[in-house]
This record gives structure tokens, sequence and C-alpha cells, in this order.
């Protein structure tokens, strides 16, 4: 729990400035590929799928659209471990506490992509922050749910 939580405290820091990068730096096409990594998403969720990959893809392309290489480089050192769906979403109990879960985060991913794709540096830093600090908080619940037992 402390290795994973450490890493996505590192995660928080530096994808918040990757946000505001792509949305000062991201060409058409990079947003354009944002874009498109989103709407997989949507289409693994909408397929009852956990999107655990097109998570990972959608935030790497984000890094990507920084013109930084030591942003997706530094993803891809975490690996997409650090994408928690997968173990909170199991943990969710019925399918439509799993489709709530689920459409909160994507909501959150839209807020993200809107600010990138309309160049706002402070919205985009906000709404990362915010997905990040939510995705941490709802991991370390389902953690404190273990170690009391619980799923």
């Amino acid at each position: 729990y402390y290795v994973c939580s450490l890493k996505k405290g590192q995660r928080l820091s530096v994808e918040v400035e990757a946000a505001a990068f792509a949305a000062e730096r991201a060409s058409r096409r990079q947003v354009a590929t944002i874009r498109a990594a989103w709407q997989s998403i949507e289409t693994a969720l909408k397929r009852g799928e956990g999107a655990v990959a097109e998570d990972f893809a959608f935030h790497r392309a984000i890094a990507e659209a920084t013109g930084n290489s030591q942003f997706p480089r530094f993803l891809a050192y975490l690996g997409s471990h650090v994408i928690p769906r997968q173990s909170v979403r199991l943990s969710v109990d019925t399918p439509a506490e799993r489709r709530t879960y689920l459409a909160r985060i994507q909501h959150e991913h839209s807020r993200i992509v809107a600010a990138i794709s309309d160049g706002d540096v402070t919205e985009a830093q906000r709404a990362m922050r915010e997905h990040l600090a939510r995705s941490l908080d709802r991991y370390r619940a389902l953690a404190r749910g273990k170690k009391n037992g619980r799923r």
C-alpha cells in the first residue's frame, strides 16, 4: 500500500503539470489523440469493460502532448498499475454502483479534455488535480476496507 500510495502521490504532482503543459502546448493532432483516447474509454465502458488500458492510454496521450519526453517516460516507469480502476471497481458491490463510479471518473476525464482543448492551463491543472486526488481517495478507501477485513 505505501509504495503504491507513494507512486500515486508522485503521479499527482507530475500529471497536474503535464495537463498544464498539454493545455499550453498541444497541437491539434495531439488534442485529437487525447479526445480519441477519452472516447476509447467511453467505448470500453459501454461494452461493460473496466477500461484500465484505455485509461492509461488517455493519461499517456496527455503526457505526450506536453512536448517533453520526460512526462511519458515517467508514466511508463510507474506503469499502468497506477490506474486503480480495476481494484476499486471490483470493490463496488452492484452493477449500478459500478456504472455510477465509472461515469464519475469519465466525467472527471471530460473536464480534463475540455480544459486542454480550450488551452486553459489553470483549469487543466485544477481538473487533473481533482481527478487524481479523488482517485487517490478512492484507492485509500479501498485499502482501508481491505485492512479492516472487508473486500
